[in-house]
């Protein structure tokens, strides 16, 4: 029939064509880009490398990245609005974990409100009493993760991101604040545990540590199964140190399993010979279930 009426043959390839190409489009418009990225804080022993040389650039790669969800360590008050100043449709939520306001350190979660409407977050410290600014443990530092409950615009679905910065010192600390962090997921997202959910940070571990496997064993390292091969080097850690000749991984984004990760980038981007941070940022680009 089709040699009969060859205009069939046109029909048909012109609907297939179509088919694929909403299913490509679908896909690739209902994606999202997340980043970790430890800021590094604001520090004049930093000499040359301290915020105030950075932070144009640092915006610049969040602009280019074209991340909408970005988990920040170590930032202050002042670097986040640096940061939001530069980046007009961004905003960000978290508490300085100092008092639970602005002071010290935060692990703000900044977002593009363009694309993301934030609808819950809560800050929590690392500690055996996560609503009081105390070091937990063996702790060297006060420790805090941010969550928040994001709608994605495009697509209508909701997510949680839960961003965290673990101790540098403190093994146990380490190791009891993923426990936390896994029990505050559970806690605040009882109503609604379907919703995916998004652990990324600063865990100062390598995936050889228990603190790390607790995260593993529920979720998925992203690095493991992005669908690319990953771009970057392997190791998250640089320590201004240029150039990067190896270092450890101790940033992660760890997803739910029923989430598609398209690519995954360190992005280990340089400007006369000198890095934006001493931790390349991490991203994903990702379908949510």
């Amino acid at each position: 029939m089709t040699g009969q009426y060859p205009f069939l043959k046109v029909v048909t390839r012109l609907f297939l064509f179509g088919f694929i190409l909403t299913i490509c489009t679908t896909g690739f418009s209902q994606s999202i880009r997340l980043t970790t990225w430890n800021l590094r804080l604001d520090i004049a022993s930093d000499s040359l490398n301290q915020w105030k040389y950075r932070k144009d650039e640092v915006a610049r790669i969040i602009r280019s990245s074209g991340a909408s969800v970005i988990g920040t360590q170590e930032g202050f008050y002042h670097q986040l609005t640096d940061l939001t100043s530069r980046l007009p449709s961004f905003g960000f939520v978290g508490k300085g974990r100092d008092d639970g306001k602005k002071g010290g350190e935060f692990c703000a979660i900044l977002f593009d409100s363009m694309r993301v409407t934030v609808l819950q977050d809560s800050t929590f410290w690392l500690s055996q009493t996560p609503d009081k600014p105390v070091k937990g443990w063996d702790a060297a530092y006060l420790r805090v993760c941010t969550g928040a409950l994001f709608r994605d615009q495009q697509s209508g679905k909701s997510f949680w991101v839960f961003n965290l910065h673990a101790d540098n010192e403190g093994e146990r600390a380490r190791e009891e604040g993923s426990r936390l962090v896994l029990s505050a997921i559970t806690s605040l997202t009882r109503s609604n545990p379907d919703l995916p959910v998004i652990v990324m940070g600063d865990f100062n571990a390598t995936d050889k540590a228990l603190s790390v496997q607790l995260l593993q064993k529920r979720f998925i390292d992203a690095r493991l199964a992005t669908r690319k091969k990953p771009a970057g080097p392997e190791g998250t850690f640089n320590g201004f140190r240029f150039p990067f000749s190896g270092g450890p991984r101790i940033d992660y984004l760890f997803v739910p399993e029923s989430a598609t990760v398209l690519d995954y980038l360190v992005d280990d981007h340089s400007v006369n010979q000198r890095y934006p941070s001493d931790h390349f940022p991490v991203t994903v680009t990702l379908i949510l279930p």
